[in-house]
């Protein structure tokens, strides 16, 4: 039995204890203005929920509405380590993650222990995603095993979870991977359109606040990315692959590119290069230090691309009119400036020669005459008007260019400006090249070479690309008087340019390159042409690195042009301009 005294000590306890509590709530009702906001904005705060809801990024098609990227659903699947830990094993994960995931149970067990122990050492726990991209099949087979394991062993799975997200396919595969591009882990882009066009095929993330358990506080909507149309065709770009892939066996080179554009609107129609790349296997690549591999060499790799530079000379000594049609030039095989003495590559004296003469015959030391009549003021305002030493402004990520070295450079000299005149001491990209040299059958206008035609926005909004001039550079008289030229010129010294039906007109070019200061003993070997070189419709380039069979331009990237140009004229419909005279 309790005591008196026991009893009132008692009473006064709970008294006591009764005005405390009235006395915390008398406060938390009358407190001094602001402060009862602050408790109350406490209590709800820990009631709201935040909520992210994805979307997917934009799909990239071809010209013809073909899928060329494209984002489709997947999962990622995550552990709470805090629970996780309270509740199971290690090994009651790994066991039922093992075969969801298609690894082995040790593993498993391995990345789970990982976690673990790494959320050991943080102030709190928040749940750790182990595996991502993994498929709606995965999920299913995971809801139905853990279903399954909770019944056998009688025991609720808790801390594993698994998240809605998207994952990029590229269901072309390397068909023109390099000018696609990849995403990263977060679904960043990286090279080609994915990185240059990444701000638009973004997705916008939807917020939806809530607070607990049944109130919609707020949402910001879920918007998808925006898709992207490009210029490319899809007939001519599979064809172009497949022939680079062929003229790369049968020249024995180590790479190359092919570049289609459309003559007047520098759309680009074809870009291929070899090696290529599948951006579906682009993580498993940069995991094996292979990053290099990642590239457009058609638009990130520089060389001395060699006399198809000399269609950009002899533009520019017409235009300052140091060579006309009824000029002539005595060449006697050397040319010495700086004491080097060039030569011509037949290391032959063609004596007095027009401008055909020169470019049928390919003709160094008439090229050094010509740009030394020029003098370095002319020469050097004429090339960077034609774009040398400047990225073409082409929407794909990493566009790479090299300045031109000219007299404003410590280390010029008049050697250079001589060896630039036909394609040494001078870098450009494939891309770069064919844009400048499109000079000419475009009627002396350069153009910004662009591959995306057409933004299509989740609200609706269309954005469309329109071919946007550069600048003039010579006039329409000159480009046709010399697109004659070099017509006449390619009938004679490459008719197996020709496809049956079409004029063509063109120049080949051969470089020397080095490596580490020293010339090697292989050459770099290309070729630019249009057709049909009357009314001009597609402008290509042919690119190949160190053929074995043969050093000379001619014979290894004459054949490949005339194939793709024959393609690209049935694809396009381009109709011949050849008209065979009745007997």
């Amino acid at each position: 039995m309790i005591s008196s005294r026991r009893l009132a000590v008692l009473t006064g306890f709970i008294v006591l204890l009764v005005v405390m509590i009235l006395g915390r709530t008398v406060e938390l009702q009358i407190a001094p203005p602001g402060q009862s906001g602050e408790f109350m904005q406490e209590a709800l705060g820990k009631q709201d929920v935040t909520l992210l809801q994805a979307a997917p990024r934009g799909t990239i098609f071809d010209s013809d509405g073909n899928v060329m990227a494209v984002s489709v659903r997947s999962y990622s699947i995550s552990i709470d380590p805090q629970v996780i830990s309270a509740t199971h094993t290690s090994a009651d994960v790994a066991l039922i993650l093992a075969p969801v995931v298609s690894r082995t149970v040790k593993e498993v067990q391995a990345q789970v222990n990982s976690v673990i122990r790494d959320s050991q050492l943080m102030t709190r726990t928040i749940p750790n995603e182990l595996y991502q991209d993994v498929s709606p099949q995965a999920i299913e087979q995971l809801t139905t095993t853990i279903s399954k394991y909770s019944k056998l062993y009688n025991k609720k799975i808790d801390g594993i979870r698994y998240d809605r997200s998207w994952k990029r396919d590229y269901p072309m595969g390397p068909i023109a991977g390099p000018v696609v591009g990849y995403t990263g882990v977060q679904q960043r882009g990286f090279s080609g359109l994915e990185a240059y066009y990444d701000i638009q095929l973004s997705p916008q993330i939807g917020v939806r606040r809530e607070r607990y358990p049944t109130v919609l506080k707020s949402i910001t909507p879920t918007l998808p990315g925006a898709d992207l149309e490009t210029t490319l065709v899809g007939p001519l770009q599979i064809y172009v692959e497949e022939r680079l892939a062929t003229a790369i066996k049968d020249t024995g080179s180590v790479a190359g590119s092919i570049i289609v554009i459309d003559t007047h609107t520098a759309a680009v129609l074809a870009m291929a290069s070899y090696p290529s790349y599948d951006p579906n296997n682009a993580q498993t690549m940069l995991d094996h230090n292979q990053a290099k591999a990642l590239r457009n060499p058609a638009v990130s790799d520089l060389y001395e691309p060699g006399s198809v530079m000399k269609l950009i000379t002899v533009m520019s000594a017409y235009d300052t009119g140091t060579m006309t049609p009824y000029n002539t030039w005595n060449d006697t095989g050397r040319f010495t400036t700086d004491g080097m003495t060039i030569r011509n590559a037949d290391l032959r004296a063609h004596g007095v020669v027009t401008t055909l003469g020169m470019l049928e015959w390919s003709l160094n030391v008439v090229a050094s005459q010509v740009s030394k009549a020029m003098g370095p003021v002319a020469f050097y305002k004429h090339m960077s008007t034609f774009g040398i030493g400047s990225p073409s402004g082409i929407d794909l990520a990493d566009e790479y260019s090299a300045p031109l070295r000219d007299p404003s450079s410590a280390d010029w000299r008049p050697l250079d400006m001589a060896e630039q005149s036909f394609g040494q001491s001078v870098q450009l990209s494939p891309l770069q090249l064919i844009n400048a040299v499109n000079v000419m059958p475009n009627d002396g206008v350069l153009m910004r070479p662009y591959i995306v035609k057409r933004i299509q926005m989740a609200d609706g909004q269309v954005v469309e690309h329109k071919p946007q001039v550069v600048r003039r550079v010579v006039s329409v008289d000159i480009a046709r008087t010399l697109r004659a030229i070099a017509a006449q010129s390619t009938r004679t010294a490459t008719p197996k340019a020709l496809p049956a039906g079409y004029t063509v007109a063109g120049k080949t070019g051969t470089a020397q390159w080095f490596k580490n200061g020293e010339m090697q003993k292989t050459t770099l070997v290309s070729y630019v042409g249009w057709v049909p070189s009357t009314e001009p419709r597609v402008t290509i380039l042919i690119k190949l690195d160190q053929p074995k069979k043969e050093s000379l331009s001619a014979p290894n990237t004459i054949p490949v042009f005339h194939d793709v140009a024959e393609r690209a004229c049935q694809i396009l419909g381009v109709p011949p301009d050849i008209i065979k005279e009745s007997k």
